[in-house]
């Protein structure tokens, strides 16, 4: 079976201010609420509508999945959060891919960097030069199951961007 793995940078977050001490529970800005929902409809239109969604529990990625969702059409209530997607090293992320659900064909992952870039360059072959800006979705194609992803074992399709 053909598995398509979509990982979604979380979209763009405001600096840590005196209300927000902790990286984990920084919030979008404007234009990152603008991003998320414009990533959400970028992948609606591409025909990409996930069939299992897996977030950090970070606000800034919670946010992300939730704006995206509402353009997807998804319920929220679709989101699973999984603190091991705030950790910053690919290879904790590895394990949430892995433990994804086998029927689904399409999974979103809603994560952070450099985790993220460093998944799809230890996935795909060809994506040296990959690099994920916020709200920026890198498209991974691979056979088998969740658990059959190794090293150089997918393909990326394409990375999608908020923006054009």
């Amino acid at each position: 079976m053909t598995r398509t793995l979509l990982l979604l940078r979380h979209a763009q977050a405001g600096r840590s201010h005196a209300r927000v001490r902790d990286d984990f529970d920084r919030i979008l800005t404007a234009d990152g609420q603008a991003q998320a929902r414009a990533i959400g409809a970028r992948l609606r239109e591409a025909g990409l509508v996930p069939d299992a969604i897996v977030s950090s529990p970070a606000e800034r990625a919670r946010e992300t999945a939730t704006l995206a969702c509402h353009e997807l059409d998804l319920p929220r209530t679709r989101i699973e959060y999984d603190k091991r997607l705030y950790e910053d090293n690919s290879v904790d992320v590895m394990p949430v891919v892995e433990e994804c659900p086998e029927q689904a064909e399409t999974v979103l992952v809603v994560g952070h960097n450099p985790g993220l870039e460093r998944l799809v360059h230890g996935l795909a072959r060809d994506s040296a030069n990959v690099s994920l800006g916020t709200a920026s979705v890198a498209r991974l194609r691979f056979e088998g199951g969740w658990t059959d992803l190794r090293p150089g074992g997918a393909t990326l399709v394409e990375v999608i961007r908020a923006e054009g």
